[in-house]
């Protein structure tokens, strides 16, 4: 069996998930992302795209406020995505236990390379490295958690790619 990354989900379920909610009501998407530099909007010229699939995303954005960017998160909310990193990989590593080590990792994803701007601040895509990196470590390794020692490797390891 090989280690896979729930988070890349195939193009015809998002499809399928918006024709189903569509049925079910008028709703309204927002394109939610944390970026920097914030002055920048990810996948504008995406959505600007001719095709018919991006047409179908275009009327349904929401006329208000279609792109929501996000700074970066504070040490609550790396809490809560690190237990929903947990349902997601449950079935590959069944006693993984994320969330206890979210003053570390917070603390590491903090760190001034990382973090230039001293925002106080975990972008998703550290934090989303960080973790998918750890967990396909510790898979390989045969065990059903991450420990301190992976992730610290990880994170060190993150610290000198951004130098």
């Amino acid at each position: 069996m090989r280690f896979s990354n729930p988070l890349t989900r195939n193009p015809k379920w998002l499809r399928l998930d918006l024709a189903l909610n569509i049925l079910h009501g008028e709703e309204r998407l927002s394109v939610v992302c944390a970026f920097r530099p914030v002055s920048r909007i990810p996948f504008r010229e995406t959505f600007a795209r001719p095709e018919m699939f991006w047409k179908q995303f275009r009327r349904r954005m929401d006329t208000e406020q279609p792109y929501c960017i996000v700074p970066g998160h504070f040490e609550e909310e790396v809490r809560r995505s690190l237990i929903t990193f947990e349902e997601l990989y449950r079935s590959q590593l069944l006693d993984l236990n994320l969330h206890r080590w979210t003053k570390s990792i917070f603390t590491w994803l903090t760190n001034p390379i990382l973090d230039p701007d001293a925002t106080g601040r975990v972008t998703m895509d550290h934090l989303t490295r960080l973790v998918t990196r750890s967990l396909r470590c510790a898979y390989e390794q045969g065990t059903t958690d991450v420990d301190a020692i992976t992730l610290q490797a990880v994170a060190k390891e993150a610290r000198a790619r951004s130098k």
